[in-house]
């Protein structure tokens, strides 16, 4: 099981880890993802069917983006592969994001990469630093703390450069 967009922070994001200002000293926030359906989402957090669960937090998901940096490894991918399906895949990428995303009133192209992040950390667990937590809620709010034999592992930070190799096969 995969997931993108909930929460992590106080006491399992290391010292010293990159994040964003607006979660520092957060330990629960409102999330889309969980919060659309908390009874399947306890459901499928406690239940013994599903072996490993990974959770990739909004504190480290908001940093993954598709940018100028980004789109120009994209296309500088594309141009150089072969026609196979990883191609027609990562061309359907291109499209949406270069379509949807062509700016905003300030010029910037900034999307945020959730589904890519958790796509490639299911392809390459060590494109993200994992702990392996306890998901609990609050109040509609979802945080996490660290606990052993849960089996569901959350993201403490990623690596660009292995999110990069991973998606792009490079």
């Amino acid at each position: 099981m995969g997931c993108s967009g909930w929460f992590l922070w106080g006491g399992v994001v290391p010292p010293g880890t990159s994040t964003m200002k607006k979660f520092e000293g957060l330990t629960h926030v409102q999330t889309w993802n969980f919060g659309g359906s908390r009874d399947a989402t306890l459901l499928a957090l406690s239940s013994g069917e599903i072996g490993r669960r990974v959770l990739i937090g909004k504190n480290v998901c908001h940093r993954c983006q598709y940018n100028d940096e980004f789109d120009a490894l994209l296309k500088s991918c594309l141009s150089e592969m072969r026609p196979s399906p990883h191609k027609n895949a990562l061309q359907w990428i291109d499209r949406a994001l270069s379509a949807h995303y062509t700016g905003n009133a300030h010029g910037t192209r900034h999307k945020k990469l959730h589904d890519p992040l958790a796509f490639a950390t299911l392809l390459n667990e060590s494109v993200c630093d994992l702990r392996e937590v306890e998901v609990s809620v609050q109040k509609n709010c979802w945080g996490s703390t660290l606990r052993d034999e849960t089996n569901t592992f959350a993201a403490v930070d990623y690596s660009y450069a292995s999110f990069v190799a991973t998606l792009l096969g490079k």
